[in-house]
């Protein structure tokens, strides 16, 4: 059987996926009672946004924050002073001003 056929007997099954890994230290392994890997990923992806499994962050950051938190990052990664200066200048000062105008 060659692998697309395989692929194709699997997607008719309509096996539900699982996740498992670790989550803000808690180890798990589960079924996510979900057929469709793209919903799985965005159940995923939300427990991984609220740090805490079965919990999905339902709110959206306003871009000032967005942009705090994007700065705070570089900082973290130890960017030079130069790309910090230039993060700043870009989103701070010009696309702040652009999306408050």
């Amino acid at each position: 059987m060659s692998s697309q056929e395989q692929r194709t007997t699997l997607e008719r099954l309509r096996l539900p996926h699982w996740v498992q890994g670790s989550l803000a230290g808690e180890c798990l392994r589960e079924s996510l009672d979900l057929t469709v890997w793209g919903a799985a990923q965005e159940r995923v992806r939300g427990w991984e946004a609220s740090g805490q499994v079965g919990v999905i962050r339902n709110e959206i950051p306003t871009i000032k924050e967005a942009i705090e938190k994007h700065v705070e990052d570089a900082k973290a990664r130890n960017l030079k002073p130069q790309s910090l200066k230039r993060i700043k200048d870009v989103l701070q000062r010009r696309f702040l001003e652009y999306c408050h105008d």
